[in-house]
């Protein structure tokens, strides 16, 4: 990318990022006056987070995707907020903007507390410190990125619409993905056309996360030293941390899932419509980024209404139900629209039915049926519990995901017994459900019947459960002087064994990561004692050093990209025309690179397909030569290229021969891939 393309992309950026940001901020202030503290940031985050998409999916759903497309529509939102009118204050609306303090922990124990709390914290930023320097200069290599998820989003800036499900893998269902957390990803990369800068867009959801359960406590009452603490657990889970590398879209559905969270317990509290839709907003968004966080913001919900009828809310409970889960279909649903269009199912590969009648019919899951087991299916299989799921457990979740998880259920026993405000037994309540939920989820087992092999990857489901379970503990916290020793010494030690974990995990240095950790807890000291500096002079120079620091990420990682991969992939890189169609083909076993994205090229200009028959929402592989001959010819396709893997439902690979026969001429190969060109084709 030259400097000129770089620039130009940076003021696309700057303008939509800037005008979704500004009307953020504007509403903020006309309508959210009255938030302070980590409330009043919370929700600038879950407004000008869920504005980016808005202004992304709107000509995405009219299908007229393009940068002056979007930067136009964050201008019209930024001149439709202007003429929002300030509000007054709401009628039965709380008074007071803040929660009630609670018991404040003096003595040994409260400084022990907040000692805890810094140090876990400097730990806990330390390691995103790490793991930013690790990313730097290097493209993703995460299977469902690279397979699934950014081609979904190369689609888009090629065709302009959502109004087609992107499928180039066989068997599989990403295409009918809820694709809210895809949108954030695009807003990254449709300014330049490329990813350059892609890995970076991630990390700040990690600090919002942290930031959220923070404010979770406080809105409970929890002292500030433990709210802190519990944030920093919460990072250090190594499954947790480990997100921006392997799976950022469920780490960024997850921080607005927490968001959510605060602003449902302070909605119940303050009673305010604003709050309300807040949270319905933070859920709304996970809710249509990933399956599991929608199974899960329906527990939540499920669990908090019944918390609240228990606690004699009565129709406050219902109505406060209603509104959020109103505005979380608005902020959701329109995945589910585009499915109901495109594969005839809103929840496409599901069946709906309902009192025995079918609402909308799917074909078989063979691939769910194969290998999508829940851990549930292994309950009384103690073997392979001891072989296979407990270690995979142990490893992910350490000790900070056993505490936060152990800690909300000690929380919903200690609530219970507590007299006055019912939210702590409410939240803490949600934490058995949520891992209920997780525990008969579909892939939490993933592999054949009997060898449960990748428990580890799709621990990220239970992430819900250890948000909620971080906040119980911080209010737990506040229980008293013996408690919040105790925590103190728990959360500290299950913060450095996650930072020290999840380094190993992200190929970061350990030294690097203690180094960072000893920096940011000087800095942080010599800001409580040093005078106030102007914000907005901070602003620009960070602001002027990313863009100084995205201009030489983005030249380091586009140099060579993707080179040495796979020679097949290479051959591509270097031979083939920005503009060429290239068709893929085969069954990729994920032992290397996956290619569907690399064949798209630097600029995302290659128009890259899968031959193989369409049914529904997903694609398949073609049984017939002669049928797969035609598919070819239809496409006139520039390149092959064609997996060799064994697929569980084809266990040859059939398609190299077919390729040869139809005259496509090899130029490159490997064990995984073999790529053709045209000039060779009869």
């Amino acid at each position: 990318m030259s400097l000129g393309d770089y620039a130009t992309g940076l003021a696309w950026l700057v303008v939509t990022w800037g005008a979704v940001l500004a009307a953020s901020e504007l509403l903020r202030r006309r309508r959210l006056a009255h938030l302070d503290g980590a409330p009043r940031v919370l929700a600038l985050a879950v407004v000008f987070v869920c504005g980016l998409a808005g202004v992304h999916l709107l000509p995405l759903a009219l299908g007229i995707l393009s940068r002056p497309a979007v930067a136009v529509t964050a201008l019209l939102l930024l001149a439709a907020t202007h003429a929002v009118p300030r509000v007054r204050e709401e009628a039965g609306a709380s008074a007071s903007g803040e929660a009630r303090p609670g018991p404040g922990i003096s003595g040994p124990a409260g400084r022990a507390l907040a000692w805890a709390a810094a140090l876990s914290a400097a730990g806990a930023g330390g390691l995103l410190v790490a793991g930013i320097v690790e990313a730097a200069g290097r493209l993703t290599t995460a299977s469902d990125l690279t397979a699934f998820d950014l081609p979904v989003i190369g689609r888009w800036i090629q065709s302009g619409s959502a109004w087609r499900v992107t499928e180039l893998f066989p068997f599989q269902t990403h295409g009918t993905y809820p694709h809210n957390g895809h949108l954030i990803l695009l807003a990254t990369m449709l300014p330049w056309h490329n990813d350059g800068l892609l890995r970076f867009a991630v990390y700040p959801f990690l600090a919002l996360a942290a930031l959220a359960v923070y404010g979770l406590g406080r809105e409970l009452g929890a002292p500030r030293a433990g709210a802190a603490l519990f944030g920093a657990v919460l990072v250090s889970v190594p499954v947790v941390a480990t997100t921006p590398e392997f799976a950022p879209l469920d780490l960024i559905g997850a921080a607005l899932f927490a968001c959510g969270l605060v602003f449902l317990a302070r909605g119940a509290r303050t009673r305010r419509t604003s709050d309300l839709v807040l949270a319905g907003l933070g859920l709304g968004f996970g809710l249509g980024a990933k399956w599991y966080l929608a199974a899960a913001a329906a527990a939540l919900l499920v669990t908090w209404t019944v918390a609240g009828l228990v606690a004699r809310r009565g129709s406050r409970a219902v109505r406060d139900t209603l509104v959020v889960a109103g505005t979380a279909a608005a902020a959701g649903g329109f995945w589910l629209v585009r499915n109901w269009v495109e594969a005839d199912d809103p929840l496409y590969p599901v069946r709906v039915r309902a009192l025995g009648v079918t609402l909308w019919d799917a074909p078989p899951d063979l691939y769910r049926e194969l290998v999508g087991f829940s851990l549930a299916h292994y309950l009384g299989d103690w073997s392979a519990w001891r072989h296979d799921v407990v270690p995979d457990l142990r490893h992910t979740l350490g000790v900070a995901g056993v505490l936060v998880t152990a800690g909300g259920l000690v929380a919903l026993v200690a609530a219970v017994r507590a007299r006055g405000d019912w939210r702590p037994a409410a939240l803490a309540a949600c934490v058995p459900v949520l891992v209920a939920a997780y525990v008969v989820t579909p892939y939490t087992a993933f592999g054949f019947d009997g060898t449960p092999v990748l428990v580890e990857v799709n621990v990220r489901y239970a992430i819900p459960a250890l948000l909620a379970g971080a906040g119980a503990c911080a209010w737990l916290a506040g229980r008293g002087t013996r408690i919040a020793a105790a925590l103190a010494v728990l959360g500290l030690a299950a913060a450095a064994q996650g930072v020290w974990a999840s380094a190993a995990d992200l190929g970061a240095s350990r030294a690097l990561t203690a180094c960072a950790a000893i920096a940011l807890l000087a800095l942080g000291y010599g800001f409580t004692r040093s005078p106030k500096v102007s914000r907005p002079a901070i602003a620009a120079v960070v602001l002027a050093a990313l863009a100084v620091a995205g201009w030489g990420e983005q030249r380091t990682v586009n140099r060579d990209r993707y080179a040495g991969a796979d020679p097949a992939l290479d051959w591509v890189r270097v031979n083939a025309r920005s503009d060429a169609r290239i068709a893929t083909t085969g069954y990729f076993d994920f032992a290397t690179l996956a290619p569907a994205w690399p064949l798209f090229g630097a600029r995302i200009d290659r128009r890259v397909e899968f031959i193989g028959p369409r049914d529904g929402g997903r694609v398949a592989q073609y049984d017939s030569p002669a049928a797969w001959r035609r598919a070819v010819a239809r496409g006139g396709y520039d390149v092959l290229v064609v997996a060799q893997g064994r697929s569980p439902f084809q266990p040859r690979a059939r398609e190299p021969r077919w390729a040869a026969d139809a005259g496509w001429r090899e130029v490159a190969r490997s064990p995984h891939l073999v790529a053709y060109r045209l000039g060779g084709r009869r």
